[in-house]
């Protein structure tokens, strides 16, 4: 790989960093471009995938009322965790277990849309109101929560609420260019 990818731009070479080419009305990410030199393709510029999630590991614990645990994946390519208090959101750092998932589920400059993502199947558990069935593709346009909650207070009984599932997260221009991940929630109530 070439440590630098110049082009020449009204006289003054300027190092690429990020290139993007248009197609079909979108601007979408160069991760290779290679030249024809002597007959040979050389490799010129290449980045490193920026799609990336590592299983996620999200477990909350309250002492009174409701407890959420989950993760949503945002349009803009982040990932917020669920919980602790239902309805709370917190940009994905380090999980419950201490991986960092800084800079997933897209490190780059994405376009939800390009993007979709499904719970492929559950290890165990049920999520609580999934914005889609298992095995059904749908986009990135929009925000995405798979999470689990744990009423709290008078009337319910302390406990734990777990869900564990498979997913993946795939390009529609480029089925072959996905990845895939689990997601493990858990919430209790003491």
């Amino acid at each position: 790989m070439v440590v630098e990818t110049k082009v020449k731009s009204g006289g003054v070479w300027r190092t690429i960093t990020a290139p993007e080419v248009k197609s079909g009305g979108v601007w979408r990410a160069v991760q290779q471009i290679q030249v024809k030199s002597g007959g040979v393709w050389r490799t010129v510029f290449e980045t490193s995938n920026p799609l990336n999630v590592t299983n996620i590991v999200i477990s909350h614990t309250v002492s009174s009322g409701g407890v959420a645990a989950g993760a949503e994946f945002n349009a803009n390519g982040t990932i917020e965790a669920v919980g602790p208090l239902i309805g709370q959101l917190t940009l994905l750092g380090l999980d419950s277990n201490g991986n960092d998932h800084t800079g997933e589920w897209y490190d780059g400059s994405p376009t939800g849309s390009q993007w979709e993502i499904r719970a492929v199947s559950m290890i165990s558990g049920a999520w609580l109101n999934p914005p889609a069935a298992l095995g059904v593709w749908i986009d990135l346009s929009a925000d995405r929560r798979w999470k689990i909650n744990r009423l709290g207070d008078k009337g319910y009984t302390p406990g734990t609420t777990a869900a564990k599932g498979n997913f993946t997260i795939r390009e529609k221009a480029d089925t072959a260019n996905l990845v895939n991940f689990t997601l493990d929630a858990t919430a209790t109530q003491t």
